[in-house]
């Protein structure tokens, strides 16, 4: 758990179903809360344990997510 405050400054995402039998919510919630900024967590309401990439909307999510990660940083000069 102490390890994801490193991750910083690489954004986080974390999705996490709420009906997940395996692993409970609340583990999603202690590593939103262990982590540093650019974080981000969000609870999908219904879903299970790895169900949520079956979800058009989770995807979407998450392409959104990767995009604007991405289109936030600069462009590296080839060398």
């Amino acid at each position: 758990m102490h390890s994801i405050a490193r991750i910083s400054p690489v954004p986080l995402l974390i999705l996490h179903g709420d009906s997940d039998r395996v692993v409970p919510v609340q583990h999603a919630q202690a590593l939103y809360a262990a982590a540093k900024a650019p974080k981000r967590l969000e609870i999908l309401p219904g879903l299970r344990h790895i169900e949520s990439m079956t979800q058009p909307q989770v995807r979407d999510l998450l392409e959104q997510h990767l995009r604007s990660q991405l289109s936030a940083k600069e462009p590296r000069n080839a060398h």
